[in-house]
């Protein structure tokens, strides 16, 4: 909504701004448009335990595959580098799972200094258990 009003407000006025104005405009209005997504994520990370779907048999390699089709075209335009090897078949909620990968990749890829992405994804076996590591540059 605020973004909203202050697209509206530069709409009718643009011709009564100066270029500050505008650009403050400008500001609010994509600082708005963040703060919606981290009220999105943080919302879809508070339904993570009330309506997760019952665990079953996740294969993670195909899962980070899908992931991959899905952001074909954001790794193209970054020439992101994207290292992982053979992952495990995991008992969790496919779903979570892959907006895990998908999250961490895509932020990885969008939020990267001068040299083109490169992120690293392994799976390390300890105990009972399986410990992922995404790292990126």
């Amino acid at each position: 909504m605020v973004s909203s009003f202050l697209q509206l407000l530069e709409k009718r006025y643009k011709n009564q701004l100066d270029k500050e104005a505008i650009e403050f405009i400008g500001f609010a209005v994509d600082g708005a448009k963040r703060m919606q997504a981290l009220i999105n994520d943080l919302l879809a990370y508070s339904r993570v335990g009330t309506r997760g779907t019952p665990f079953t048999q996740v294969d993670c390699q195909e899962l980070l595959d899908r992931v991959m089709e899905n952001l074909k075209l954001a790794r193209e335009e970054s020439q992101a580098e994207i290292i992982y090897g053979d992952l495990p078949v995991v008992i969790g909620d496919k779903t979570q799972l892959g907006q895990v990968f998908q999250n961490l990749i895509a932020n990885a890829i969008k939020f990267h200094g001068t040299e083109a992405p490169k992120i690293v994804i392994e799976a390390e076996r300890q105990e009972r258990q399986w410990l992922f590591r995404v790292a990126d540059n």
